[in-house]
């Protein structure tokens, strides 16, 4: 009798779910080997606070490129892109920082207030909600804008270096997609 539980026991151990801090990793294995558990998650490259860093500080680098350049040679185009490109940067800020209060300890804040038992889980969700006003407002711009641009057009003046600029930020997406290649946001 103590054995067959001590089986049972050792066999919803054998199979740990896989949950880690706010993102997963895509390789999660489980084996049974022996009577051991064995729960394996492939390490990332780099660490996901680093990925966020570095992908902040590359959109707001391709914003200010693509802002200037855009403006310097008439391209709305441009500027929209570098609209969306700050976008994503301050997307990435308030995802990063919500990251870090989420994965705070919550069990001081549950023994002070036992109403407030996620803690600061929560912060992703706000998060989102904030990303997603963001990209209203800059929406409603590049609209008036894009209007504006339609009633009153200017040519480019230098295509060469607004078609430079462009590649320059498609060149920063590829990369920032590689970054966060296999991060998955569970909570959201």
């Amino acid at each position: 009798m103590n054995l067959k539980q001590n089986n049972e026991s050792s066999t919803e151990k054998l199979l740990p779910p896989c949950e880690e801090e706010f993102f997963l990793q895509p390789d999660c294995n489980h084996s049974m080997i022996s009577n051991n558990s064995h729960h394996k998650m492939k390490k990332p490259w780099i660490s996901q606070k680093t990925t966020f860093i570095v992908n902040i500080i590359m959109s707001l680098a391709i914003f200010f490129v693509e802002i200037i350049v855009g403006n310097l040679y008439g391209s709305i185009s441009l500027v929209s892109d570098s609209f969306h490109v700050l976008s994503d940067a301050i997307s990435m800020i308030i995802g990063f920082y919500a990251l870090l209060k989420s994965s705070e300890d919550r069990t001081i804040e549950s023994q002070q207030n036992s109403q407030y038992t996620y803690g600061f889980e929560r912060f992703q969700i706000m998060g989102s909600l904030a990303n997603g006003l963001l990209l209203l407002a800059f929406s409603f711009n590049i609209i008036t804008e894009s209007l504006i641009k339609f009633l009153h057009a200017n040519p480019i003046t230098e295509p060469k270096y607004v078609l430079i600029a462009g590649v320059v930020g498609l060149v920063a997406n590829l990369i920032s997609l590689i970054l966060f290649h296999g991060i998955i946001l569970r909570k959201i």
